[in-house]
């Protein structure tokens, strides 16, 4: 019941915030305006620049800042891509990351060293489909409905010289059907704010919500974008994870074609 509670509290805050902004966009682009018969499509490659916190079932907290996290990156990736024609969108959002850890001790008991390596691997990608039900081409409110994935790999594995290395691998994926709404509201030919939410459950996941808020410059070749986002998973209590938290800024780059 408490976990029912917060989660109802969380939603209830982002849809506040999101439902005045989308209100906001509505008034201010009351016409219907221009629409575009041609698919427009866009890529966006970011950064997102987090904090991640995750809680296992036992109870043990473990939390990795944004400089834990750029210490021992071995690989990042993070792209959106989309398209949009008339009141129809489709999008995919990837992330990608490996963090990866070495650390060698004496041997005590045993002559010689022991490397011990820390790696973990998360994959994530959230695919919609959206439909434009208020404001304008330029100044869309769009409601959606889509899938997430996520696929988690954490593996210690021990080097022990003269031995040989043995590898724990603790490995599992999740798919989950979610709904949600987003908008944009073009302030001037430069400027634009947007917003974003969703919420989904499925598999071995009790919820999974997301919530952003940002703003878009636009260049002579290029958008600048930036904003705060915040993804989150709470898994049922048969999984060894009880709920992970990624939360922190972002900023990219964004090119329409």
């Amino acid at each position: 019941m408490c976990v029912f509670s917060k989660l109802i509290r969380n939603v209830f805050y982002v849809s506040v915030v999101s439902i005045l902004m989308a209100g906001w966009t509505l008034n201010a682009s009351a016409d219907e305006g221009a629409t575009s018969g041609e698919w427009e499509k866009y890529v966006e490659a970011y950064f997102w620049a987090p904090r991640l916190y995750i809680k296992t079932t036992r109870g043990s907290n473990i939390t990795l800042s944004l400089k834990d996290i750029l210490q021992n990156l071995d690989m990042l990736a993070m792209i959106d891509l989309g398209a949009r024609k008339d009141k129809w969108s489709i999008a995919t959002d990837s992330i990608y990351f490996n963090l990866g850890k070495k650390i060698t001790r004496e041997g005590s008991v045993l002559p010689g060293d022991i490397d011990v390596k820390l790696d973990m691997r998360a994959f994530t990608n959230t695919t919609r489909v959206g439909y434009r039900i208020g404001g304008d081409y330029e100044s869309p409110v769009n409601l959606f409905a889509g899938v997430r994935y996520l696929y988690l790999r954490v593996s210690p594995e021990f080097d022990k010289d003269n031995i040989g290395d043995k590898k724990i691998v603790k490995s599992g994926h999740n798919w989950s059907g979610l709904v949600g709404y987003e908008g944009r509201n073009t302030l001037n030919d430069k400027w634009y704010i947007n917003y974003y939410a969703d919420i989904g459950a499925g598999g071995k996941t009790e919820v999974t919500w997301q919530a952003k808020i940002g703003a878009g410059y636009h260049f002579n070749k290029f958008t600048g974008t930036f904003g705060f986002r915040y993804l989150r998973w709470q898994w049922d209590t048969s999984s060894d994870l009880a709920n992970w938290r990624v939360i922190g800024p972002y900023f990219g780059a964004r090119w329409t074609f």
